[in-house]
């Protein structure tokens, strides 16, 4: 969760370093390793569960940036259409 926000927060301020940041915060990577992990040494539980979770996490940040993404959108509308 506080790796989409920071990314949001890094696209809405144009900072490419925020938004990399946000990648070494995202709990996106741990799936990601227990697949690897279970390919390795071909646990098809850890796999399942870890490429499960992966989705699942994928679809959890895609909503928040949705959110955060048209939060913005409605700021700057009231803030840039008035003028």
């Amino acid at each position: 969760m506080v790796a989409s926000v920071v990314a949001g927060i890094g696209l809405a301020t144009d900072s490419s370093t925020t938004v990399i940041s946000s990648m070494l915060l995202s709990p996106i990577m741990g799936p990601v390793i227990g697949m690897s992990y279970g390919l390795v040494i071909w646990d098809l539980p850890l796999i399942k569960r870890s490429a499960k979770n992966e989705v699942l996490s994928i679809v959890i940040c895609i909503i928040f940036g949705l959110i955060i993404g048209e939060y913005l959108f409605r700021q700057f509308a009231l803030y840039c259409l008035p003028r």
